[in-house]
Protein backbone atom coordinates (compact mmCIF):
# COMPACT_ATOMS: atom_id res chain seq x y z
CA UNK A 1 0.00 0.00 0.00
CA UNK A 2 1.42 3.12 -1.00
CA UNK A 3 1.67 6.46 1.35
CA UNK A 4 -0.86 8.18 -0.38
CA UNK A 5 -3.64 5.00 -0.03
CA UNK A 6 -2.45 4.57 3.70
CA UNK A 7 -5.62 5.44 6.20
CA UNK A 8 -5.03 8.35 8.55
CA UNK A 9 -3.38 7.71 11.91
CA UNK A 10 -5.79 7.96 14.84
CA UNK A 11 -4.41 11.20 16.34
CA UNK A 12 -3.77 11.08 20.19
CA UNK A 13 -4.99 14.12 21.38
CA UNK A 14 -7.58 12.33 23.43
CA UNK A 15 -4.36 10.69 25.26
CA UNK A 16 -2.64 14.02 26.10
CA UNK A 17 -6.37 15.37 27.47
CA UNK A 18 -6.13 12.50 29.78
CA UNK A 19 -3.29 12.73 30.99
CA UNK A 20 -3.55 16.86 31.72
CA UNK A 21 -6.88 15.85 33.41
CA UNK A 22 -5.43 13.15 35.53
CA UNK A 23 -2.39 16.20 36.53
CA UNK A 24 -5.06 18.51 37.33
CA UNK A 25 -6.60 15.91 39.28
CA UNK A 26 -3.30 15.20 41.37
CA UNK A 27 -3.15 19.16 42.09
CA UNK A 28 -6.18 19.35 43.31
CA UNK A 29 -5.88 16.46 45.60
CA UNK A 30 -2.89 18.20 46.93
CA UNK A 31 -4.94 21.53 47.31
CA UNK A 32 -8.28 20.78 48.42
CA UNK A 33 -9.68 23.99 49.96
CA UNK A 34 -7.94 25.89 47.07
CA UNK A 35 -9.92 23.89 44.61
CA UNK A 36 -13.01 23.71 46.40
CA UNK A 37 -12.88 27.64 46.70
CA UNK A 38 -11.94 28.42 43.16
CA UNK A 39 -14.34 25.80 42.21
CA UNK A 40 -17.40 27.79 44.04
CA UNK A 41 -15.57 30.93 42.66
CA UNK A 42 -16.04 29.82 38.87
CA UNK A 43 -19.83 28.51 39.95
CA UNK A 44 -20.22 32.29 41.18
CA UNK A 45 -19.14 33.79 38.26
CA UNK A 46 -21.03 31.92 35.61
CA UNK A 47 -24.26 32.02 37.65
CA UNK A 48 -23.55 35.86 37.54
CA UNK A 49 -22.62 36.12 33.98
CA UNK A 50 -25.65 33.94 32.80
CA UNK A 51 -28.09 35.56 35.13
CA UNK A 52 -26.54 39.08 33.45
CA UNK A 53 -27.34 37.25 29.96
CA UNK A 54 -30.73 37.03 30.75
CA UNK A 55 -32.07 40.01 31.96
CA UNK A 56 -30.08 41.85 29.33
CA UNK A 57 -32.29 39.17 26.54
CA UNK A 58 -35.64 39.53 28.35
CA UNK A 59 -35.43 43.37 28.72
CA UNK A 60 -34.64 43.78 24.94
CA UNK A 61 -37.64 41.11 24.02
CA UNK A 62 -41.61 41.44 23.98
CA UNK A 63 -43.95 40.53 27.73
CA UNK A 64 -43.16 36.59 26.92
CA UNK A 65 -39.64 37.54 28.28
CA UNK A 66 -40.74 37.57 31.79
CA UNK A 67 -39.69 34.17 32.56
CA UNK A 68 -35.97 34.79 31.63
CA UNK A 69 -36.01 37.73 32.91
CA UNK A 70 -37.02 35.90 36.73
CA UNK A 71 -34.30 33.30 35.38
CA UNK A 72 -32.11 35.71 35.12
CA UNK A 73 -32.68 37.67 38.26
CA UNK A 74 -32.48 34.69 40.35
CA UNK A 75 -29.28 33.36 38.81
CA UNK A 76 -27.61 36.52 39.35
CA UNK A 77 -28.75 36.36 42.98
CA UNK A 78 -27.47 33.11 43.81
CA UNK A 79 -24.17 33.91 42.28
CA UNK A 80 -24.07 36.94 43.97
CA UNK A 81 -24.90 34.90 47.55
CA UNK A 82 -22.66 32.49 46.60
CA UNK A 83 -19.75 35.47 46.44
CA UNK A 84 -20.81 37.08 49.69
CA UNK A 85 -21.09 33.30 51.48
CA UNK A 86 -18.24 31.32 49.77
CA UNK A 87 -19.01 28.67 52.45
CA UNK A 88 -22.32 27.87 52.19
CA UNK A 89 -21.86 28.19 48.71
CA UNK A 90 -18.86 25.05 48.86
CA UNK A 91 -21.70 23.38 50.47
CA UNK A 92 -24.31 23.73 48.14
CA UNK A 93 -21.74 22.93 45.27
CA UNK A 94 -20.80 19.78 47.53
CA UNK A 95 -23.97 18.43 47.27
CA UNK A 96 -24.73 19.34 43.59
CA UNK A 97 -21.29 17.31 42.92
CA UNK A 98 -21.91 14.42 45.17
CA UNK A 99 -25.35 14.01 42.79
CA UNK A 100 -23.03 14.18 40.25
CA UNK A 101 -20.25 12.09 40.97
CA UNK A 102 -23.61 9.01 41.59
CA UNK A 103 -24.48 9.46 38.20
CA UNK A 104 -21.34 9.49 36.28
CA UNK A 105 -20.35 6.42 38.28
CA UNK A 106 -23.27 4.93 37.43
CA UNK A 107 -22.43 5.93 33.50
CA UNK A 108 -19.24 4.91 33.20
CA UNK A 109 -20.21 1.41 34.95
CA UNK A 110 -22.67 0.87 32.12
CA UNK A 111 -19.87 2.17 29.60
CA UNK A 112 -17.68 -0.39 30.91
CA UNK A 113 -20.13 -3.03 30.57
CA UNK A 114 -20.89 -2.71 26.73
CA UNK A 115 -17.31 -2.17 25.83
CA UNK A 116 -16.26 -5.38 27.71
CA UNK A 117 -14.23 -7.88 26.46
CA UNK A 118 -12.19 -4.92 25.00
CA UNK A 119 -8.71 -3.55 26.56
CA UNK A 120 -8.92 -1.63 29.20
CA UNK A 121 -12.94 -1.97 29.91
CA UNK A 122 -11.81 -2.95 33.43
CA UNK A 123 -9.96 0.10 34.26
CA UNK A 124 -12.88 1.94 33.42
CA UNK A 125 -15.14 0.08 35.82
CA UNK A 126 -13.08 0.70 37.89
CA UNK A 127 -13.55 4.28 37.86
CA UNK A 128 -16.73 4.05 37.51
CA UNK A 129 -16.93 2.63 41.16
CA UNK A 130 -14.48 4.81 42.72
CA UNK A 131 -16.77 7.53 41.57
CA UNK A 132 -20.38 6.19 42.30
CA UNK A 133 -18.86 5.16 46.09
CA UNK A 134 -17.46 8.78 46.37
CA UNK A 135 -20.71 10.04 45.13
CA UNK A 136 -22.44 8.24 47.80
CA UNK A 137 -19.81 9.38 50.65
CA UNK A 138 -20.00 12.61 49.73
CA UNK A 139 -24.18 12.77 50.25
CA UNK A 140 -24.16 10.55 53.63
CA UNK A 141 -21.56 12.89 54.90
CA UNK A 142 -22.94 16.36 53.59
CA UNK A 143 -22.60 18.87 55.01
CA UNK A 144 -19.70 18.35 57.32
CA UNK A 145 -17.41 17.84 54.59
CA UNK A 146 -18.01 20.54 52.82
CA UNK A 147 -14.96 22.26 53.56
CA UNK A 148 -12.59 19.76 52.12
CA UNK A 149 -14.44 17.09 49.93
CA UNK A 150 -15.17 19.36 47.04
CA UNK A 151 -11.46 19.92 46.20
CA UNK A 152 -10.40 16.42 47.11
CA UNK A 153 -13.61 14.83 44.74
CA UNK A 154 -12.77 16.99 42.28
CA UNK A 155 -9.85 15.92 41.67
CA UNK A 156 -10.00 11.99 42.32
CA UNK A 157 -13.07 12.42 39.63
CA UNK A 158 -10.35 13.93 37.35
CA UNK A 159 -8.07 11.55 37.70
CA UNK A 160 -10.36 8.50 36.98
CA UNK A 161 -11.80 10.83 34.05
CA UNK A 162 -8.20 10.82 32.71
CA UNK A 163 -7.88 6.98 33.17
CA UNK A 164 -10.80 6.90 31.03
CA UNK A 165 -9.84 9.31 28.20
CA UNK A 166 -6.63 7.32 28.13
CA UNK A 167 -7.62 3.52 27.99
CA UNK A 168 -10.46 4.75 25.45
CA UNK A 169 -7.90 6.42 23.34
CA UNK A 170 -5.27 3.56 23.70
CA UNK A 171 -8.11 1.09 22.37
CA UNK A 172 -8.88 3.29 19.52
CA UNK A 173 -5.27 3.54 18.23
CA UNK A 174 -5.82 -0.57 18.79
CA UNK A 175 -8.61 -0.59 16.93
CA UNK A 176 -6.83 1.49 13.90
CA UNK A 177 -3.95 -0.80 13.94
CA UNK A 178 -6.30 -3.73 13.18
CA UNK A 179 -7.94 -2.12 10.21
CA UNK A 180 -5.03 -0.89 8.64
CA UNK A 181 -3.54 -4.50 9.12
CA UNK A 182 -6.83 -5.85 8.04
CA UNK A 183 -6.80 -3.40 4.66
CA UNK A 184 -3.35 -4.34 3.87
CA UNK A 185 -4.10 -8.22 4.02
CA UNK A 186 -7.10 -7.31 1.23
CA UNK A 187 -4.44 -5.32 -1.07
CA UNK A 188 -2.32 -8.69 -0.91
CA UNK A 189 -4.59 -10.47 -1.42
CA UNK A 190 -6.18 -8.37 -4.60
CA UNK A 191 -2.66 -8.46 -6.56
CA UNK A 192 -2.61 -11.65 -7.64
CA UNK A 193 -6.22 -11.46 -9.05
CA UNK A 194 -4.95 -7.94 -10.77
CA UNK A 195 -1.73 -9.91 -12.28
CA UNK A 196 -4.36 -12.92 -13.89
CA UNK A 197 -7.06 -10.21 -15.37
CA UNK A 198 -3.90 -8.85 -16.71
CA UNK A 199 -2.34 -11.65 -18.11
Amino acid sequence: MSPEEQPPVIPNVPTWMGLLCMIAGFLAIGAPFVAGATATLIVASLLCLSGVGEIIGAVKSDKKGILTLISGVLSLVGGALIFSRPLMGMGILTLMIGIYFWMDGFGKIMLSLKLKPQSGWGVILFGGMVTLLLGILILSKWPLSGVWAIGTLVGINMVTSGMTIVMLSQGLKVLGQQVEAMEANLAEQAKPAERIESD
